[in-house]
């Protein structure tokens, strides 16, 4: 039985657990945001984009890639400095969507509950 989309938002969503919990939860729960095409993890994801496991970094961005069209040349693999300015861009357009749904008088696809 697949987890409902709001159940795995909240497990994806807690980030108090121990790394290997953290890379059980979140692999999963970025596939299952994905296909339910849920706009609600975009926040999470471009955090985990800084994330010290390769693997969490990889699904992240592809995740991200996924549901929004975008990558901002984010490597997964490259080191953290190497990787900080497309981060920053990710967050940037992060930050840009979030303040023209507040504009709009809307709640922002990123930060659904």
């Amino acid at each position: 039985m697949e987890p409902t989309p709001s159940a795995v938002r909240a497990a994806y969503q807690f980030t108090n657990m121990t790394e290997i919990t953290t890379i059980a939860i979140k692999i999963p729960a970025i596939k299952v945001a994905v296909a339910h095409k849920d706009l609600s993890t975009v926040r999470q994801m471009v955090k985990d984009l800084e994330s010290d496991d390769a693997a969490v970094r990889f699904y992240a961005i592809n995740g991200l890639r996924r549901l929004t069209g975008e990558n901002f040349g984010y490597l997964y693999y490259e080191e953290a400095t190497e990787r900080k300015p497309a981060t920053k861009r990710w967050q940037a357009w992060l930050e840009q969507v979030e303040q023209s749904a507040k504009r709009e008088g809307e709640a922002s696809p990123a930060t659904q509950p």
